[in-house]
């Protein structure tokens, strides 16, 4: 009985011991990914706050991470349009409208690339952040030159952060 008690332990410790393993592994993995990242810390937090990919590869951590970016850079560029259209300033209003709208479609087909249509799409998703980045450029050349005080300008450094970690993170997949 007490060889069995025992051989019951050994196994159930081996067990515990092989998950803090694999946990270790994991973590390497992710630090591994995002270590490619020019800001490593939003890609961990994207991929930690999504425990479904938890057990992916490196091209999935990858897909998990800028699909939270984008998710992000989606509410950033939706806080910008708000601010925009509660201005007083018609022109700003105009400007800043049609910047984020062409900002926000281009990003939502290149996060439903990521996300429905699958790896053989991601020639398609390359475009599309190309596609974003020129209209975030061109956004951020107008909402820069507004008049000050300027809400915008720290959005815009956020958002240019993410769509960077995006652009580098299309490297893995």
């Amino acid at each position: 009985m007490l060889l069995k008690l025992s051989l019951v332990a050994i196994f159930f410790s081996l067990m515990a011991a092989n998950r803090l393993q694999n946990a270790s592994g994991d973590q390497a993995l992710i630090d591994r990914v995002c270590a490619r990242m020019p800001d490593p810390t939003a890609c961990q937090m994207c991929i930690k706050e999504d425990p479904e990919h938890e057990n992916e590869d490196e091209p999935g951590l990858g897909r998990a991470s800028m699909v939270c970016c984008i998710g992000r850079i989606l509410t950033i560029n939706r806080d910008i349009y708000n601010m925009a259209n509660s201005s007083r300033d018609g022109s700003i209003r105009d400007i800043c409208t049609k910047c984020t709208v062409h900002f926000d479609d281009s990003l939502k087909n290149l996060r439903d690339a990521l996300v429905f249509w699958g790896y053989d799409l991601f020639q398609n998703a390359t475009d599309s952040v190309g596609i974003a980045h020129s209209y975030f450029l061109q956004c951020a050349n107008i909402i820069v030159g507004l008049p000050s005080p300027n809400p915008y300008i720290e959005a815009l450094d956020t958002l240019e952060i993410l769509l960077v970690n995006s652009e580098a993170m299309l490297s893995l997949l």
